[in-house]
């Protein structure tokens, strides 16, 4: 197995303290939504350590020059606001099925810990980009 980092950026709105809260000892605010731009995927480890989402991969694939990136989106957050848009990284693949069929998986597996399962936590959106892969 062979680790890849994909690479994204994002942008948020949203998350302000709610309005007459200012000055509460817990104040509410308002939720916060994140947009993720995915970049592409590095076979080397990112100099940042902020923004990219690292997964393994069969070396078999991990030489390709294209891969199939399948991304959960999730909220997530507690009683005084939430955010949405959290990426999560199911994998990479070599097609467009295996990468939409591990959505379906990740999204049917209530075993395993995923982080759109939980009290504050829900699933928002996924989605399946084809990233070209570069060395670093």
């Amino acid at each position: 197995m062979k680790t890849l980092y994909v690479k994204y950026s994002q942008t948020e709105r949203g998350g302000e303290v709610r309005a007459g809260e200012e000055t509460a000892s817990y104040p509410s605010c308002e939720d916060r939504y994140l947009t993720t731009t995915l970049k592409h995927i590095a076979r080397e480890r990112p100099v940042a350590h902020y923004d990219y989402e690292e997964f393994e991969v069969p070396d078999e694939i991990a030489t390709k020059p294209e891969l199939f990136i399948a991304a959960v989106f999730y909220t997530d957050g507690g009683t005084f606001s939430c955010t949405h848009g959290y990426l999560h990284v199911v994998g990479a693949f070599a097609t467009d099925a295996e990468a939409h069929a591990a959505i379906e998986n990740a999204k049917a597996d209530t075993i395993v810990s995923m982080p759109w399962v939980g009290y504050f936590s829900e699933f928002d959106d996924s989605r399946v980009e084809l990233l070209r892969v570069v060395q670093s």
